[in-house]
């Protein structure tokens, strides 16, 4: 298993598997925070949350097979800032109505049948 952790410098910002250096089969996580900035655990801010940053994460991850570990970290009294509960409480829902299309997918290439090898003759996924 190989861990990539807070990958920065995409464009798209959100498209972290193009960071990602391991190739299959390894098991590959993608290791960031939210939100995606500043110190809230000890020092009582409560920075804005990126949701395209970190929705778009969740998703271009999950269709790379690559393993989505968001760090969300409580204050030292245990409560989440209001910027990331509220984020939360939406990706709940968003993520509710959306995952019939994630659960279980799983990116292309040769373990799941994405690619053929040469001299195969096709280049069309099976199903």
């Amino acid at each position: 298993m190989i861990s990539n952790e807070q990958k920065t410098g995409m464009s798209p910002a959100y498209d972290y598997p193009q960071a990602v250096y391991t190739a299959a089969p390894r098991l590959i996580e993608a290791d960031f925070k939210l939100p995606s900035t500043g110190a809230w655990w000890y020092d009582g801010s409560n920075p804005a949350v990126d949701r395209k940053l970190t929705l778009g994460r969740l998703v271009t991850n999950a269709g790379s097979s690559i393993k989505a570990l968001m760090a969300e970290t409580a204050q030292v009294n245990g409560k989440f800032p209001s910027n990331q509960e509220a984020f939360n409480n939406f990706a709940d829902d968003y993520l509710d109505q959306i995952w019939p299309s994630l659960n279980g997918t799983e990116g292309g290439g040769y373990m799941y049948g994405g690619l053929k090898p040469p001299g195969s003759g096709t280049t069309e996924p099976t199903v």
